[in-house]
């Protein structure tokens, strides 16, 4: 009898293992082209985020001939993962630079447009050179991590029927495969709906243990994803950023104050440096403390944000002197504003020996002299003028000239 039903059960075996099989191969392709199909989407998208957030991010230097600039943001936004290349192509079709050597197997382009004085000026164009081997790669490990699955289902199906009767392996044998359908149709983690306590209800148990500590693992990874996005972007945010007022930082107003530069040089316009420092600062914080210190340098720079105009670079450069760039602005139009922001720093008092007392500060003003000059010695002019106002008792505007 034993010898009868183990014929009867390798008939059986033999019977539904070539389905079994076959179904469990294109199972495996169909989870093998979703990926694929996946993967390939969110390598397209991918591809138009680099080519958006490039293209969008060199317009403005590539326009100013900044090109050091160009390449360094080129270096930060494609050089990476999945990206080999970007080159810049003018619109006569010549390349005026390139940043990373790799060759890709794909290669995308984008136009460089700089809208100026509501005209668009057509730049060039910005051509990236991907490498698409990843995707492949990943295809094929999730091919054979679902078809290991596969393997494992199948296995436990195929002793499950030797073992046990046709309406006790139907069942549960339904509610995998219809959880495995569900789930590639949605891309989704999906659970089988089935309960018992024989060997095929554990299996049902162990598959949905392991759907549901995937999708668990999948949001966790997610999640992850989103917050070191966020810190890289309050990363990049803070390294131009001083912490305490929310203003430039001295890199960043350096940075703003050569592409001011460039644009003078190139069109001939004139611009204005301001340069202030707050009086008697070391007396504050020596009297009052270092947390007064900081709250007075902020109440100077709400007053400097509240005055300056929209074109207006403002800029913390030291520990109490700040600095305001005014592009396409004459000394004569810089001393009038430098005068407000003197006003205006005055509403601003602090507390010594139970009366108040305005905080004040010195200013100094230089003109760029159409661009002559290289910014940085204007800055030193304006930075000299405010030493000057210093010295002539604080508390006041002086113009240092670029003659």
């Amino acid at each position: 009898m034993t010898k009868d039903i183990w014929e009867i059960e390798k008939k059986f075996l033999w019977i539904i293992l070539p389905p079994v099989v076959l179904a469990a191969v294109l199972v495996s392709l169909a989870f093998g082209l979703s990926t694929y199909q996946s993967k390939m989407e969110e390598f397209g998208d991918f591809k138009k985020a680099i080519l958006a957030e490039a293209a969008s991010s060199i317009v403005a230097p590539l326009w100013n001939f900044d090109k050091p600039s160009v390449i360094g943001t080129l270096e930060t936004v494609i050089v990476g993962d999945g990206v080999e290349s970007a080159t810049v192509i003018n619109p006569d079709g010549i390349e005026t630079l390139k940043v990373g050597v790799g060759v890709g197997s794909e290669t995308s382009k984008i136009p460089l447009v700089y809208n100026w004085d509501g005209e668009k000026h057509e730049l060039g164009t910005l051509i990236v050179s991907f490498d698409s081997s990843e995707i492949s790669a990943a295809v094929v490990a999730q091919v054979v991590a679902d078809s290991a699955l596969l393997l494992i289902l199948v296995a436990t199906i195929l002793f499950s029927a030797i073992y046990a009767n046709k309406r006790i392996v139907r069942r549960p044998m339904e509610a995998l495969l219809s959880a495995i359908q569900k789930a590639e149709e949605s891309k989704s983690f999906v659970t089988a709906d089935w309960t018992s306590d024989d060997e095929m209800g554990r299996v049902v148990r162990t598959f949905n243990r392991m759907v549901n500590r995937i999708s668990e693992e999948e949001k966790s990874l997610r999640k992850a994803k989103a917050e070191a996005e966020a810190a890289k972007e309050e990363a990049l945010r803070l390294a131009c950023t001083d912490p305490l007022t929310g203003m430039n930082n001295r890199r960043a107003f350096f940075d703003f104050g050569r592409v001011i530069e460039e644009q003078a040089q190139r069109a001939g316009l004139t611009y204005s440096i301001i340069v202030l420092d707050i009086d008697h600062f070391k007396v504050i914080n020596d009297t009052l403390g270092h947390q007064s210190g900081d709250e007075v340098i902020k109440d100077v720079a709400n007053a400097i944000l509240g005055i300056v105009r929209a074109s207006d670079i403002p800029g913390r450069i030291g520990g109490e002197e700040f600095a305001i760039i005014l592009p396409n602005t004459s000394v004569e139009e810089a001393m009038p504003l430098a005068d407000r922001l003197r006003t205006c720093i005055e509403k601003v008092t602090i507390v010594e020996g139970g009366k108040k007392r305005p905080v004040t500060a010195s200013f100094g003003v230089a003109d760029g002299s159409d661009g002559e000059v290289p910014i940085d010695k204007v800055i030193n002019w304006a930075d000299s003028a405010m030493y000057s106002a210093k010295q002539a008792g604080r508390n006041r505007v002086s113009y240092y000239g670029s003659a």
